[in-house]
């Protein structure tokens, strides 16, 4: 998704900026955020779309996302 978790963006939606450019290496998972560990499996969480992502998981926590 975007920045702010609001527009779904599929893999397919990426392009990269010129025909110069080449991915080389397959994409992975991010295990950090702002430098604080995420749970092996990449997730982060937060109440609604637009608010802030967390590493933890709470009793409130209705949405999450990872970063590729």
């Amino acid at each position: 998704s975007s920045a702010d978790g609001v527009v779904s963006l599929p893999l397919e939606g990426f392009y990269l900026p010129s025909k110069c450019w080449d991915g080389d290496e397959d994409w992975y998972i991010e295990d950090n955020l702002d430098g604080q560990p995420l749970e092996p499996e990449g997730w982060m969480y937060a109440t609604d779309f637009p608010t802030k992502y967390g590493p933890n998981k709470t009793w409130n926590s209705l949405v999450r996302r990872r970063k590729w």
